[in-house]
Parts: C-alpha cells; sequence; structure tokens
C-alpha cells in the first residue's frame, strides 16, 4: 500500500490531457511561432473618464413646450388679475354715478315740481297784477338749489375721470410690460429652441461618428482576434510510460524515441514536433513566444505522434513501433501533475486528504 497526499481532484487531469497506448499528452498552454515576425512595443495614451452633470428633467415632451406652458400659465394670471380689477371699476361706477344722478333727480323733480306751480301761480298773477318780492326770491332759491347739485355732480364726474384715467393709464403700462415681457419670452424661446436644434444635430452627427468609430473598432477587434486565433497553437507535453501486458505481468509494451512536445493548430488541421532545447529558446508566458520555424504538416499526413493524438488506431498499428520490455514493471508510482498519479504494481493507495483519508484501489 502506497500513501499519498494530493488534493483528490482527478477530473482536471482528465480535461487537460489525453493518455493513448502509454502516450500522454500534457497540455501545456499555447505557442506562438514568430518566425518572419518581430515584436513591437505600442505607448497608448487611454482617454480618462469624462464626468458630464446631467440636465434637468422636464415633464414636458420637449423643453420649448414646457417654457411656453410656463409662459401661457403667468400670461393667464395677469390677465385674470386685470379683468377682475377692470370688472370692480366698472361696477363701481354703475354703483355710484346712478345713485347720485337718481337722488338729485328726484329731488330736482319734486321740488321743480312745487316751485313750478307756484311759479306759474305767480306769473299768472302778474299777469293780472304786479309780481310780489317772495315769488322773485323762491324762483331765485330754486335755481340756485339746481345750479349746486348740478356743480357737485360735475365734480364727481371729473374726479372720477380723473381717477378712472389714471387707472387706465396704468393698466396700458402695465399690458405693455407685459406685451414687451412675452416678447423677451418669446425671443429666449426662439433662441433656446434655436439651441437645442443645434445640439440635437450635434448629438445626432457625434452618435454617428462614434457609431462608425466603434463599427470599425469591433470589426479590427474581431480580426485581430481571429488572427490571434489562428496564429497561436495548442503544446503538448508528450510522456511516454510503459503500458502492462496484463494485470499479473512484469512485462510491458512502450514507445520509445518520441519526441518531447506535440504542436497542434486550432482549426486541428496541422501539426509539428519539438524538443526541449528548442522550446527553451521560447519567452515564458501566457503565449509562449518563440523566433524559431517549425514546419507544420497537414494531418492529412499522419504520423505516429499524431496518430496517437487523434487515437486513430489503424494509423497507430500502421505507423507506431512499440517495443516490448521483459521484466520492467516494478512497485513505482509516478506524479504526472499535482493532481494526477502514475501507480506501477500496487494493489492499494492511501490518500490524505482535507476532507479525511481515503483508501483507494490500485493496480
Amino acid at each position: 500500500m502506497v500513501s499519498a497526499c494530493f488534493m483528490c481532484n482527478f477530473n482536471i487531469w482528465k480535461r487537460h490531457s489525453k493518455n493513448y497506448y502509454g502516450i500522454i499528452f500534457k497540455h501545456e498552454g499555447e505557442i506562438f511561432l514568430g518566425q518572419d515576425k518581430w515584436q513591437h512595443t505600442f505607448e497608448i495614451n487611454l482617454p480618462r473618464r469624462v464626468t458630464t452633470p446631467l440636465p434637468a428633467s422636464c415633464k414636458a415632451q420637449h423643453m420649448p413646450c414646457y417654457l411656453v406652458n410656463k409662459l401661457l400659465t403667468q400670461i393667464s394670471t395677469i390677465k385674470i388679475d386685470m379683468s377682475t380689477q377692470i370688472n370692480h371699476t366698472v361696477h363701481t361706477i354703475h354703483a355710484l354715478v346712478p345713485q347720485v344722478t337718481s337722488s338729485i333727480l328726484s329731488e330736482t323733480k319734486s321740488r321743480t315740481r312745487r316751485g313750478l306751480f307756484d311759479f306759474i301761480g305767480s306769473i299768472s298773477n302778474s299777469l293780472f297784477g304786479t309780481a310780489t318780492v317772495d315769488d322773485v326770491r323762491n324762483l331765485a332759491r330754486h335755481i340756485n338749489v339746481i345750479a349746486k347739485h348740478n356743480n357737485k355732480l360735475a365734480a364727481a364726474m371729473a374726479k372720477h375721470d380723473e381717477m378712472l384715467t389714471s387707472y387706465m393709464t396704468q393698466t396700458d403700462k402695465r399690458f405693455e410690460n407685459v406685451m414687451d415681457a412675452v416678447k423677451t419670452n418669446f425671443e429666449a424661446i426662439e433662441n433656446s429652441t434655436n439651441q437645442i436644434n443645434r445640439d440635437i444635430k450635434t448629438y445626432q452627427l457625434i452618435n454617428l461618428k462614434l457609431t462608425e468609430y466603434l463599427v470599425q473598432e469591433m470589426n479590427s477587434s474581431a480580426i485581430m482576434n481571429k488572427h490571434l486565433e489562428e496564429l497561436t497553437l495548442s503544446l503538448y507535453k508528450v510522456i511516454s510510460k510503459p503500458v502492462p501486458i496484463n494485470e499479473t505481468s512484469e512485462h510491458a509494451t512502450q514507445l520509445i524515441d518520441t519526441f518531447d512536445y506535440f504542436v497542434q493548430s486550432a482549426d486541428n488541421q496541422h501539426f509539428a514536433v519539438t524538443d526541449n532545447q528548442k522550446l527553451s529558446k521560447c519567452t515564458d508566458q501566457n503565449i509562449q513566444s518563440c523566433s524559431f520555424h517549425l514546419p507544420l504538416t497537414s494531418t492529412a499526413s499522419p504520423t505516429c505522434i499524431s496518430a496517437l493524438f487523434s487515437n486513430q488506431k489503424e494509423q497507430i498499428h500502421n505507423l507506431c513501433d512499440f517495443r516490448f520490455l521483459i521484466d520492467t514493471l516494478k512497485p513505482d508510482i509516478h506524479e504526472l501533475s499535482s493532481a494526477s498519479i502514475l501507480v506501477y504494481r500496487t494493489n492499494l493507495i492511501a490518500l490524505d486528504c482535507p476532507s479525511g483519508q481515503k483508501i483507494m484501489k490500485g493496480c
């Protein structure tokens, strides 16, 4: 029994490797063959994030409509106020003037009627005789009363006319101010509308230009990604291990003299092989960049290693030369990765995992 400590995740190895006939293809990442190309370094100033304040919200559909509605509301308020004042003035005129006139006329008619009969009587008497002084005084008294009432009425009408003239003058000035304000607001609304139209045209032009630039950048990015996918090759480390003939025998078969690495194109149409010496010249990054050239072979012309990678059984038997090894299997364990082990002639395996100890059947 062999005791070992691992992460106990054996599915990772299955996703990143292939194991056929004792040949293990361990995925090592991507490789880029840079023959006929050279590296460039570019410095690009990225734009800073620009913060633009948002405009004030408007409940109307358009800002000019909102301004016009607000202006109309103010004008309606002024018109209602002015109409109320004018109606009040007219009502006051009708309430004052007819009352004075009716009182004067009623008093004048009654007194005149009484004085007129006396006057006529006095005249009649004078036709037949001489008029008295009392008759003349009564007539003068009645005439003076009528004259006083006429003077008071004329003064009241003149005063009221003066007040009405002053009020109408002020009203005319207010209406002129309202018209000036309406004209000013109309010009401001017209300027705002023109500015909004210019801004909308500018935004549309910017949107159109940005759309064109974005489409070009997206197309360029897609083309670049496509080229990058076509340029990179998948790199696999080739590990050759002996395969037992049966469960009890110590004899095995093994493929000898294999290449260190196998390279496969992204479209699975071409492949190549290389060794550790050449691969040591590559830069060890996410994508290994190599300056040397690897001749790619079409999968239509398979070799032993490509047939093993694709598990082409008929081609494997025709192209691969497996060696028969006598008494080569001994109890042993080989670590293939952090999550995979290869066990020879071991019945039980004890694994110390974070969740506890596990006992597995060996081979």
